[in-house]
């Protein structure tokens, strides 16, 4: 019925040893190739990546830009500011 079980996630952390996202190796095209599927923290997919470190570095990477993304269509969001000094946390708006 099933040719293989599916391989485990892995997860991914942050220098503070938070979880960031998750790594798992999957087999692609014709010649079932080996390649790391990377997905962030809300599920988001950061796509294949034929090295492992290539998929941790994509994840750290979305994680660095910290911004809110839209769960519909993937974007992230683009932040307002009343301006440079204002004092108040971004209000994300549109993409």
């Amino acid at each position: 019925m099933f040719d293989r079980m599916p391989e485990p996630t892995h997860p991914v952390h942050d220098d503070y040893g938070r979880e960031i996202g998750a790594v798992q190796a999957v087999a692609l095209g014709r010649h079932k190739a080996t390649f790391w599927q990377a997905r962030a923290l809300d599920g988001a997919d950061l796509g294949s990546h034929a090295d492992r470190n290539d998929a941790h570095a994509a994840i750290r990477l979305d994680w660095s830009l910290g911004r809110p993304r839209n769960p519909k269509t993937g974007q992230r969001y683009r932040p307002v500011h009343a301006g440079l000094d204002a004092g108040i946390a971004p209000v994300y708006l549109g993409q």
